[in-house]
């Protein structure tokens, strides 16, 4: 509490401690975030609505041009002005590690924790791929304080029970069933599934899961609390022993938790500085957390699934050390943006949502609970989900996810609606009504982007190619911040080469993410626009399909179904059609604005077939055959590492390879060594044997003399330990052993010896 909490001023005060004027600007923010965070957005979208104000101001059009060009330019300016105040936010404030208990070597009894997926049982090969990957689940996070548990539903149905319905239950809960027959837990099963039975919805007229996903947690939690009045009809291994459990992990279906994930999260949640605490009247959370989201990232085997999922998946892999990435809302407020993924408290959560949430309207309710809860990011704790698989897939949920935000246009308002059918004073404090204003101005992005190239082209005075390039700009904000960044990394290396060393490193994955968002600007723009038309109509005048949601799974399976090329312009011909109106209207009313326009709507007509053929799956390749050129440049590379080894490696050493050979300022080696290092050499010395760098006698002696120095290594249960000094083979301090370094050297002598057996 005093030393990293909100008795630390106290503690600094007792100790007469003044902070360093950079940190004490920067807590003087903190304590002001909210008016500086909205302050500086508004000062940077001005800044970045000074070129089309400046060229407005010089041609001195009729007001009426200037007000609609102005207005239009609003979206693109304050979307880049968000996009540069977040990356000046996580340059200014480091990412700060959330407390936490080190549950590393198992979950405390005190802190039992579920791992809860909600998933729908649509088809046999879906619910046998549900229980495959809780298994999965299991298996890097198998902790005995930690219980599995599938939350599903049956599709929406005409009729409460369809045929199908038993069996697709007993396919499951068998499967769950083997599951606990092999991870038994000292006679207590591990896995569970708790399954709803249909209720009638009479805004949606049909039978489905009550309030679907939200539902599903709503009523586990009541189920956890002791409340059997719920829908939850069906339950697979022994139950009971789930209530009374203290924290949640919610994933999706698709979400991959790697090891240690859980322990982590029941870490954080069980720390006595993140426990949610409530105001006076029990209604709002003033410090702690109820929720705590880790980071999401992209599951690298969408990677291959076609070339848009490399495209717009971003920079995805595997880390296999954690790290904490700067968020501007952590970094600032101290407070994350909820996505659905991630662990809460059973008894905090609850109370934080009671009765705030009405029935029947709240589609996209993560955000809501983030903010009524008060959700923690957990940034150095990850979880991969899948990406969409293709273009047609990712806009279906785009226009979900768009649905969804407009639903929660009440919550802005002073007073907000209940369960109870009243109205309330607004506990939402203004910079979480902020995040739920800042989702609809990204769906907003798009339309406007696109009546502001329209307009622009029509109306304005003079220099349209300006206007042009500041509209295609617009959608390339992460490009121009991702390039500021290498410009500010290069000059602290050389001033001369900064901005060079920052082009040369332009990503071409980032440059074609931004010609394929400029080809689809129209039909996004259309995608926006239904999307927020058919909530608000839902919403005030129809009161019905307000919950119509369709699964990733199934939305991607019925992309996949279809012809690709069918789909894309039959997803897409209105976005065509515009266009070509839109083309017509100009050659019409301005016919010279044509040479500005013409190649960007010559995208936006072939925008169908860009998508067609980014969105075809991967096909596996044959092997390419390497030309002579290739073939050259791959033995001079294996020839400049494998000279390492020679010069490096030697009596002086003890025939092993240092870690590394600094060049500057003057020739220095460090005189440790690692099995990984021990590995790499290994294989090194093989393929210079298999190339001709080295003979068979050369390559029979450096082993022997290697491997003789292996057997005097001091080791720890069979393992070498991590770093050894190369001149006295003696362990450096710390001693430890790393199971990755292991894990190598093993990898590396498997394959030395298949190799070994092989030769002549």
């Amino acid at each position: 509490y005093y030393l990293v909490d909100r008795g630390l001023p106290v503690f600094e005060r007792s100790l007469g401690f003044r902070p360093r004027r950079a940190e004490f600007v920067r807590r003087l923010v903190r304590r002001h975030a909210t008016g500086v965070y909205l302050a500086a957005f508004a000062l940077a979208a001005a800044i970045f609505m000074l070129p089309p104000v400046l060229l407005l101001a010089s041609d001195k059009p009729p007001v009426v041009t200037w007000c609609l060009l102005l207005l239009l330019a609003l979206s693109p300016a304050s979307g880049m002005g968000v996009e540069f105040l977040n990356w000046l936010v996580t340059r200014l404030f480091r990412p700060e590690r959330l407390p936490r208990l080190d549950f590393s070597e198992g979950i405390t009894d005190e802190a039992r924790t579920i791992v809860a997926v909600p998933a729908m049982l649509d088809n046999a090969a879906t619910s046998t791929q549900l229980v495959e990957d809780l298994e999965v689940r299991y298996l890097s996070n198998p902790d005995p304080s930690l219980s599995f548990v599938l939350l599903t539903d049956f599709l929406d149905a005409p009729e409460q029970e369809l045929p199908v319905d038993s069996e697709l239950l007993e396919l499951a809960g068998t499967a769950i069933d083997e599951l606990n027959r092999c991870y038994a837990n000292n006679g207590h099963d591990r896995f569970f599934l708790l399954h709803r039975e249909r209720r009638w919805s009479e805004g949606e007229r049909t039978w489905k899961g009550w309030e679907r996903k939200r539902g599903k947690i709503v009523e586990f939690n009541s189920w956890l609390k002791g409340d059997d009045y719920t829908s939850i009809k069906w339950f697979f291994g022994e139950a009971e022993v789930l209530r009374g459990t203290r924290f949640v992990i919610t994933l999706d279906a698709d979400t991959q938790m790697p090891k240690g994930t859980a322990q982590a999260l029941a870490g954080i949640m069980a720390h006595p500085l993140n426990r949610a605490e409530f105001d006076r009247q029990g209604q709002r959370v003033i410090a702690g957390y109820t929720v705590v989201q880790p980071r999401v990232e992209i599951d690298p085997a969408s990677e291959a699934g076609s070339r848009f999922t490399r495209i717009l998946s971003g920079d995805i892999g595997l880390d296999p050390y954690s790290h904490a990435v700067s968020d501007a809302y952590q970094d600032l407020f101290g407070t994350g943006i909820y996505v659905g993924k991630g662990i809460y408290d059973v008894e905090t959560f609850t109370a934080s949502l009671a009765h705030t949430l009405p029935p029947r309207r709240v589609l996209s309710h993560d955000l809501l609970e983030g903010v009524l809860g008060r959700a923690g990011l957990a940034s150095d704790i990850c979880v991969y989900e899948h990406f969409p698989p293709n273009y047609i897939a990712y806009t279906r949920r785009m226009h979900r996810w768009i649905r969804g935000d407009w639903q929660l246009l009440p919550w802005l308002a002073s007073r907000i609606p209940t369960s109870d059918g009243n109205r309330v004073k607004n506990p939402i404090l203004l910079i979480d009504r902020w995040k739920i204003l800042e989702n609809l101005r990204r769906s907003l992005f798009f339309p406007f982007l696109l009546a502001f190239l329209v307009g622009s082209w029509l109306l304005a005075p003079s220099a349209l190619l300006v206007w042009t390039l500041f509209g295609l700009v617009a959608p390339a904000a992460f490009l121009l911040v991702g390039l500021t960044t290498r410009v500010i990394n290069g000059f602290r290396h050389s001033a001369r080469r900064g901005l060079w060393t920052a082009l040369h490193d332009l990503n071409r994955i980032d440059l074609a993410r931004w010609i394929l968002t400029v080809g689809s600007v129209c039909h996004l723009a259309l995608v926006s626009l239904d999307a927020i038309a058919r909530t608000l109509t839902r919403m005030f005048i129809t009161r019905r399909h307000l919950l119509e949601w369709v699964t990733f799974s199934a939305a991607n399976a019925r992309a996949r179904r279809d012809s690709m090329r069918r789909t894309a312009w039959f997803d897409m011909w209105v976005s065509v059609f515009v266009t070509v109106a839109v083309m017509l209207l100009i050659a019409i009313v301005r016919p010279e604005a044509l040479l500005y326009g013409l190649p960007v709507m010559l995208l936006w007509i072939s925008a169908p077939e860009l998508a067609r053929w980014l969105s075809e799956p991967s096909r596996s390749l044959e092997p390419a055959t390497l030309g002579e050129k290739e073939q050259t440049e791959l033995r001079e590379l294996a020839f400049r590492t494998w000279h390492f080894f020679e010069v490096h490696v030697n009596p002086n050493n003890h025939w092993l390879p240092p870690d590394n050979f600094q060049e500057s300022p003057r020739g220095e080696i460090a005189q440790r060594t690692s099995p990984t290092n021990i590995a790499m050499m290994f294989l090194s010395t093989l393929v210079a044997r298999q190339l001709g760098f080295i003979g068979t006698t050369a390559f029979v002696h450096r082993l022997r003399f290697s491997m003789q120095t292996l057997r005097r290594l001091p080791r720890h249960r069979g393992h070498i330990l991590n770093w050894i000094d190369t001149s006295t083979l003696e362990p450096l301090e710390p001693r430890y052993v790393s199971t990755v370094d292991s894990g190598n050297l093993a990898g590396a002598l498997i394959t030395l010896r298949q190799a070994c057996l092989g030769l002549d």
